[in-house]
């Protein structure tokens, strides 16, 4: 894999799940993934829900736009009983220096939990919420500049409106000028 953005994204899901105390390997029951693209509309934001109702696992979502040096936004699909939930707008937060990084929604937290499932509870207090978010995207920002380049077995490229049917190695991606 040769491609500036295809490593930059990768670089930044990578250092998020660490973040978040996501395991580098891949669990027995690996129930949640991270993914990244460039910004989805609420109309084309369905290709990412689908390929986490396909994957059969939640699905933490990077927006990163192609040539810049940091993503857009956060989003996640969500498996529910009657479907995926696409929840966009996702913010970092971390209660302190140390703790993992955890995503708030309008309503919910979601965090990594014992058995490395994203696991859903209320909001944390609206008063440190500011100053969490802050701590959580300075990190975040520190640990890509800091750490070496990904590269994840098994990572994929899913071609816009396909499947994971369709998906191509990282390693057997081809990058032409």
């Amino acid at each position: 894999m040769t491609s500036t953005y295809l490593t930059t994204s990768q670089d930044w899901c990578h250092s998020l799940r660490s973040l978040m105390g996501y395991p580098a390997h891949a669990p027995a029951f690996h129930t949640a993934g991270w993914c990244f693209s460039a910004p989805r509309t609420i109309f084309d934001a369905w290709e990412v829900a689908r390929l986490a109702a396909d994957r059969g696992c939640d699905l933490v979502h990077v927006s990163i736009e192609p040539y810049a040096d940091a993503p857009l936004a956060v989003s996640m699909a969500i498996r529910q009983d009657a479907g995926v939930e696409w929840v966009p707008g996702v913010r970092l937060y971390a209660a302190s220096e140390t703790a993992r990084i955890e995503l708030l929604t309008g309503d919910r937290r979601y965090f990594v939990g014992p058995r490395h499932f994203l696991t859903g509870a209320k909001l944390p207090p609206n008063a440190r919420r500011a100053n969490g978010e802050a701590i959580a995207w300075r990190r975040w920002r520190q640990a890509v500049s800091t750490m070496a380049p990904a590269t994840l077995k098994g990572s994929v490229w899913v071609p816009k409106g396909g499947s994971f049917a369709d998906a191509i190695p990282h390693e057997q991606i081809k990058i032409v000028a």
